[in-house]
């Protein structure tokens, strides 16, 4: 009986016992991040304080456990995929919590307390692509190409592309509203991280995917 490379590598590679736990937590903790976001942007400005700490923590819970994956790629002699793939996986998914982390940072310095539909429309569709590409570390143990794994990666892309539309329409609005141009600074910057938010979770999912790719 014959076997491909592929098969025989797969053979070799230990059952999940490290890099796929890590990984899975680094998305719950991406996740989370996100909606407490989400929800303090509709919440009081106390409230948004205290959060704004909440989301501090998360952030440096995610560079913890990306150091983590970091330092285990290199000492670890046989990996599940290749080690320059689980490093990159790494740092774009910690990535998306640093840009989520950067907009909460800059409304608790700028002090900004109202925020555009525009802005809240754009959390939102940040939070629906974390929690798919949560749903996607989670599935991308198997190491196959499913019909679920590609809704998912179809599902992360739309979300950037109407992130994408709603941070042109929410730039030129700045400027037509004839804000002062401490203000525009501002709000620029918020959709600015914003945006960055969603395009490294796009970003994540093409990792994944070429990853998985690999083992078609």
């Amino acid at each position: 009986m014959s076997f491909s490379l592929n098969t025989l590598f797969q053979s070799l590679v230990p059952k999940d016992k490290k890099f796929f736990p890590l990984f899975r937590q680094a998305s719950l903790n991406m996740v989370q991040i996100a909606e407490t976001l989400r929800n303090a942007l509709h919440a009081d400005s106390v409230t948004r304080l205290n959060t704004h700490r909440r989301i501090t923590e998360l952030e440096r819970q995610g560079d913890d456990i990306t150091h983590f994956i970091m330092r285990e790629s290199s000492q670890t002699f046989l990996t599940p995929f290749d080690r320059e793939d689980i490093q990159e996986l790494a740092h774009t998914l910690d990535d998306v919590t640093d840009y989520i982390h950067a907009v909460s940072k800059r409304i608790e310095l700028y002090k900004i307390h109202q925020f555009s539909p525009a802005v809240l429309a754009m959390m939102d569709e940040i939070v629906k692509s974390c929690e798919a590409l949560n749903a996607l570390i989670h599935e991308m143990q198997g190491l196959r190409m499913t019909s679920s794994v590609k809704e998912h990666i179809a599902a992360i892309r739309e979300a950037e592309k109407r992130v994408d539309v709603l941070f042109d329409d929410a730039v030129g609005s700045l400027f037509r509203d004839r804000l002062n141009a401490v203000e525009i600074l501002k709000q620029k910057e918020l959709l600015t991280d914003l945006a960055a938010a969603a395009d490294r979770a796009e970003q994540t999912s093409s990792v994944v995917e070429a990853v998985l790719l690999k083992f078609s």
